[in-house]
């Protein structure tokens, strides 16, 4: 087990950390574990980079209506509802299920976890496995294929859009153009 812990993410999911996760990779690590701050409509990558992805949501928080404006209901392939044990747990469930179309016998599984009770951990585990396994081999290959992909033309794109801003900050031709657009001299 390991836990990479990537810093510097403006959204969900740092650029780093499609790179951190194939380097556990390509060390042969059996499980890794991807922590994010969160995910939005605008980034919703870690999809792109796991294998299986878990979206945790704990009654009371307002989490329920959060995912659903935020557009991740897409991605998950588990739903853990954590802190199961708190006031509120089954109109919590009863919304998770409704709002978020949550059929018992489809994806996406709903595990509830209580750590003060002990109760969902291996649930929750067996259904990481289970949907890795339904998934298979090739599935899982083909997501993390498009993952890397997507990944690359990103970094690609967010590199060259550094370039062109240093150029326009640094370069006197493009300093020159801008300001003659600036004053309306130049289209």
């Amino acid at each position: 087990w390991h836990r990479a812990s990537v810093s510097g993410a403006r959204l969900g999911v740092a650029e780093a950390t499609a790179l951190a996760s194939a380097v556990l990779r390509a060390a042969n690590f059996d499980v890794i574990l991807i922590e994010t701050v969160g995910a939005g409509q605008s980034d919703i990558r870690i999809a792109d980079m796991s294998d299986i992805v878990v979206l945790a949501l704990q009654p009371g928080s307002g989490d329920s209506v959060q995912a659903i404006k935020a557009g991740v209901m897409e991605i998950p392939d588990i739903v853990a509802l954590t802190k199961s044990d708190l006031p509120g747990v089954d109109m919590f469930r009863s919304e998770l299920r409704l709002a978020l179309s949550i059929d018992p016998d489809n994806a996406p599984r709903l595990v509830e976890v209580s750590a003060p009770n002990r109760t969902g951990v291996d649930e929750l585990w067996t259904a990481v496995v289970s949907c890795r396994e339904a998934l298979g081999v090739a599935a899982i290959e083909a997501r993390r294929q498009g993952g890397l992909e997507r990944e690359a033309v990103a970094a690609a794109a967010t590199r060259a859009g550094a370039r062109a801003q240093h150029a326009m900050d640094q370069n006197p031709v493009i300093q020159a153009a801008l300001a003659q657009l600036h004053a309306g001299t130049l289209d």
